[in-house]
């Protein structure tokens, strides 16, 4: 039975389930050298562990051995937690896959990977149809996504082996793109985990029941259930699927800087606008206030002279002489001795041929 994951593009296949997680070690094989490299990245004594009477096997040298596993942090309520000898012997024989050239190392968010090649970004498993498959039209391709802090002996660096843990499973074969989480961050880059699909199939067509817990620790405690250890190998890398993640990144992060870019520039026009209008507002209401002075200069009546057209004036001369007349007018209603505004009470000036019927203006002197 067989599994196979990416690490952005590396390819693990599931060799077999090689053990149960009920308290056990797995039989130490004596027709099996342990590759030195699975004792140094699982920080194991090798001198220690290699069986009595076998031919030792020399170390690798630094260009094939891989590098050492970082460190990460683990649920250790949660996660599983094997010594690292028992991981040493779990993944006995299993080689590290040389992968050239490099692969890739790029980081990119779930998000980026759900809107370039569909699928959920929110699932453990995420498939990809064929038409948007990168390296084969005719194939859907699989991804899955666990997670170190729950498999902290699964592989996490491309082309290494590793241990998965899984409580069920039904079908073990065929290759998945496998992608691990960020270590450092918050972007994630995923490795292979298993085979799902069958079971999602059975909850969709109301086959999958739903089990308490008591009903879960029972079965446990029977032991008719128990978590599969399933042995993880790179057996290929898709450097056309990877490169194609990072052309797709480039694409979208120019585009997104355009976007930026083009609202910035947006705001700054909607800003202006909005000034303009102030502006046009304030102007208005200034031409608004010189008409009123205009109207008023211009229905004023002088007593003594028809009203004739005279020069501009300033605002503040405008201010000003609107301010005199007012005192004049004011003054010329106030007098007592003007009857009808300085009119004759006689009822008006006879020049000896036409009468202005009273309306001549008397000078009060």
């Amino acid at each position: 039975m067989t599994y196979v994951l990416y690490d952005s593009g590396p390819s693990y296949q599931f060799a077999e389930v090689v053990g149960k997680a009920e308290g056990r070690l797995p039989e130490r094989d004596s027709s099996l050298q342990t590759p030195q490299h699975i004792f140094d990245l699982y920080q194991a004594d090798s001198a220690s562990n290699v069986p009595s009477g076998s031919v030792p096997v020399p170390r690798p040298s630094d260009t094939d051995r891989p590098r050492a596993r970082p460190s990460i942090k683990i649920k250790e309520e949660e996660a599983l937690i094997l010594p690292p000898d028992a991981v040493a012997r779990y993944l006995q024989g299993t080689p590290n896959l040389t992968i050239n050239p490099a692969p890739s190392s790029l980081h990119v968010k779930r998000k980026l990977l759900r809107q370039e090649y569909g699928g959920s970004d929110q699932q453990f498993v995420q498939y990809i149809q064929p038409k948007r498959n990168p390296s084969n039209k005719n194939k859907k391709r699989c991804l899955v996504f666990p997670m170190p802090v729950m498999n902290p002996a699964m592989p996490l660096s491309p082309g290494e082996p590793g241990l998965l843990f899984a409580s069920r499973h039904e079908v073990l074969d065929g290759q998945w793109g496998v992608f691990r989480r960020h270590l450092n961050g918050k972007d994630a880059l995923w490795l292979y985990l298993g085979e799902y699909e069958k079971e999602m199939e059975n909850i969709k067509q109301g086959k999958g029941r739903d089990v308490s817990e008591e009903t879960i620790i029972e079965a446990f405690s029977r032991g008719d259930e128990g978590i599969d250890i399933i042995r993880m190998q790179c057996v290929a890398y898709d450097h056309t699927f990877s490169r194609d993640i990072e052309e797709r990144y480039c694409s979208r992060l120019k585009l997104e800087s355009e976007e930026g870019k083009l609202e910035e520039n947006s705001t700054k026009f909607t800003n202006r606008t909005a000034s303009s209008a102030t502006s046009s507002s304030t102007k208005g209401e200034a031409d608004e206030a010189d008409s009123v002075l205009n109207a008023s200069e211009s229905s004023y009546v002088s007593p003594s002279t028809s009203p004739q057209p005279g020069p501009p004036f300033r605002r503040s001369q405008r201010t000003k002489t609107i301010r005199n007349r007012w005192r004049v007018q004011s003054s010329s209603v106030s007098e007592a001795e003007d009857d009808m505004h300085g009119f004759d009470d006689a009822g008006g000036k006879d020049d000896g041929n036409v009468t202005d019927g009273g309306l001549s203006y008397v000078d009060s002197d």
